[in-house]
């Protein structure tokens, strides 16, 4: 059995490439590089540790959260140990599928943690945009042809389905793909699947039909997703927060986020809605009803 110290693991971190199997920037190396030092100084010797103790979960359970309790964003420290496991060489076969399984469900654990928490922080915060005026700067700019039409099918689904930023790696299909962990919009059925997203853990996989007018649209649009920079590629990691501000800036005049989208129709819900349909929301946006009604209703 091979021994993994220190040295040796941080030297093969200088190598490691991305999930697409490309070269990480230097800066990518250096915070990998810092967080794996941080946790050596907490626990020495981790990886020899987890391997030499992988048959005894109580040691293996004790390391681990040493280590998720000495930081207050853990997920990203696990982030580089599973990234250590699965691209130092040999590694990924010494240890097992439970340490294995332990350090992604931290992860995991602290991605909704994470979610929860930036939904806390926009409690007090003033509604940037009535949900109502939201409705209808949509339902005028969706018929304006001299707007871009992947604009008008971002503002749309926010709209309909005013999720957090899961729009933006959203494959077009003309039936299911082979590949069923992605998301995807299959074409045929018109319906949206959502199966890789932030609450995924919590909340599971899900569907969402999609309204006529916005299926058209995309059926104009001959692109590869169903939101992106150009017709065959994503925005950066997929991410609309940028471009969504960008454009509520030059078309409706103000800049604002998909979270102060939330929040307005949250607020508008929580004013104007039965606590079934309350519920319903807070389904279809993927977070908990007790969330979306302590935390989003706008305080006075």
């Amino acid at each position: 059995m091979s021994s993994y110290t220190y040295q040796t693991i941080f030297e093969a971190i200088g190598n490691f490439k991305s999930n697409r199997d490309t070269d990480l920037s230097a800066k990518t190396i250096s915070e990998y590089k810092k967080k794996f030092t941080r946790i050596n100084e907490i626990e020495p010797e981790i990886i020899n540790k987890l391997i030499e103790a992988q048959s005894d979960k109580k040691i293996v359970n004790s390391i681990i959260n040493k280590v998720k309790g000495s930081f207050k964003n853990s997920k990203d420290y696990f982030s580089v140990i599973s990234k250590i496991i699965n691209s130092v060489e040999g590694l990924k076969l010494q240890i097992s599928p439970y340490i294995k399984s332990r350090v992604n469900q931290v992860v995991k654990e602290e991605v909704v943690k994470n979610v929860e928490d930036v939904d806390e922080r926009v409690q007090f915060e003033p509604v940037k945009i009535q949900w109502l005026d939201y409705v209808r700067f949509v339902d005028k700019i969706s018929k304006d042809e001299t707007v871009p039409l992947k604009v008008r099918i971002m503002f749309s689904l926010y709209k309909e389905y005013t999720l957090r930023d899961d729009f933006g790696n959203v494959l077009i299909v003309s039936s299911d793909p082979d590949d069923n962990n992605i998301n995807y919009y299959d074409k045929s059925t018109r319906v949206l699947h959502l199966n890789r997203y932030k609450t995924l853990e919590k909340f599971g996989r899900k569907k969402y039909k999609i309204p006529t007018y916005i299926a058209d649209m995309i059926d104009q649009s001959n692109s590869k997703y169903i939101i992106g920079v150009s017709p065959t590629k994503t925005y950066a990691g997929g991410n609309l927060s940028t471009p969504f501000k960008a454009a509520m800036k030059k078309y409706y005049g103000s800049i604002i986020s998909i979270n102060d989208l939330r929040h307005s129709i949250i607020t508008f819900y929580n004013d104007t809605k039965s606590i079934k349909k309350q519920k319903q929301l807070a389904e279809i946006m993927l977070h908990s009803y007790h969330t979306q009604s302590d935390v989003y209703k706008r305080r006075s």
